[in-house]
């Protein structure tokens, strides 16, 4: 017959086993990043973020990065789409983070406010991403969107590799600065997903110890008596 402690060792062995099981199925995020030039449009950095204020950037490259968790259930999720927000009622959206990077200055997207709408889209004939965040009401305080047209592009959002197309949008947005993209090129990449093992630690060590102790008091109920 099972002891209570035998039991309980049990137990947590298999609780261990689920908490791996659980913790590696999690998955990974990815970054999608466009490169291209700014437009001849509206080029002037008022606002000082990628060098000097005022400073004319048309024609300069740029990068625009979004982390995004293609499994987040937002509104609208599926293989090539993820996009959620205040827009469609509920706030959950994919966007982790984002930022765009001019002339070696990079400006990160401050997520403290209200997320209107975050969308990231990725298929065969493109890839976009967009983010709208620290609404007000009517404007959006910070606005970052690229799309590009592609030829033979990801089969869906967690498709890895670089992909050159035709820019069909782009834009970033604040209280000081409008300026127009031409995305060029997009690449998705995994980020590494973290691991499992620290969250199941203590669960874990407490197995060992338990088993541990089983062990040395079989050991001790097996010694015999001396008469």
């Amino acid at each position: 017959m099972k002891t209570i402690a035998s039991r309980l060792a049990a137990a947590i062995v298999s609780a261990v086993a689920v908490t791996f099981c659980a913790t590696s199925a999690l998955a990974a995020n990815y970054e999608m990043t466009f490169a291209g030039t700014v437009g001849q449009c509206c080029t002037l950095d008022a606002g000082g973020y990628f060098g000097q204020a005022g400073a004319n950037v048309a024609g300069d490259s740029y990068v625009a990065t979004y982390v995004y968790d293609p499994s987040a259930l937002s509104t609208v999720h599926n293989a090539n789409q993820n996009e959620g927000g205040l827009v469609f009622g509920p706030a959950t959206q994919p966007i982790l983070s984002a930022s765009i990077t001019i002339n070696s200055h990079t400006y990160n997207v401050d997520f403290s406010g209200t997320v209107w709408d975050g969308d990231v889209e990725a298929d065969t004939s493109h890839a976009s991403a967009l983010l709208c965040t620290n609404f007000d009401g009517v404007n959006c305080g910070v606005y970052l969107y690229n799309q590009i047209s592609l030829t033979s592009g990801p089969a869906n959002l967690t498709t890895t590799g670089t992909w050159s197309g035709t820019a069909v949008v782009g834009d970033f947005q604040t209280a000081d600065d409008t300026l127009f993209l031409n995305p060029t090129s997009v690449t998705i990449t995994q980020l590494t997903a973290a691991t499992p093992l620290p969250a199941a630690m203590p669960l874990f060590a407490g197995g060992l110890a338990v088993v541990g102790w089983l062990a040395r008091n079989r050991k001790r109920k097996a010694t015999p008596v001396a008469a």
